[in-house]
């Protein structure tokens, strides 16, 4: 069945800025660059959100394969097969975003104790987001390592 009125929606993605070990329990752990979270844009975020995430806005894909893309994001396993994923499986290396946006500081991004969001002009009292950078293309910034290649 044919989709006549594709939408492409702008999502909000969070990276993770801090390395975290694998927990007892079996849950992932993060490194640095992958991502976390997808969400529909918002209109704050927290506190601590802002200094071990990297918040950015990206679209490209069409709303159901956004679907998809959330769903390995947040799921360890490949439904269909039940493969297990190599710990998080979508990234945007560090390195690329620095190429894409020079005025990126990787060394204040990293430091947890630094509230830094290049992407988002936040409002710091209340931690509201004001304005936003144009959304980036995924198309040659997010990185699929299953499959060892850029969206």
């Amino acid at each position: 069945m044919g989709v006549t009125n594709p939408n492409y929606p702008t999502m909000e993605i969070a990276l993770a800025m801090v390395n975290a070990p694998d927990n007892a329990d079996g849950t992932e752990r993060m490194k640095k660059g992958d991502i976390i979270a997808i969400r529909k844009p918002a209109d704050f975020i927290g506190s601590q959100e802002g200094k071990i995430f990297l918040w950015l806005h990206i679209d490209g894909p069409e709303e159901n394969e956004f679907a998809a893309f959330a769903q390995q994001v947040f799921e360890p396993t490949d439904p269909e097969t039940g493969e297990r994923f190599d710990k998080r499986r979508y990234e945007v290396p560090l390195g690329r975003l620095q190429v894409l946006y020079p005025a990126f500081n990787q060394s204040r991004a990293t430091d947890p104790n630094d509230f830094y969001q290049p992407f988002l002009l936040i409002d710091s009292e209340d931690f509201e987001i004001v304005a936003a950078d144009p959304p980036y293309a995924v198309s040659g910034l997010v990185f699929d390592k299953a499959i060892g290649d850029y969206l």
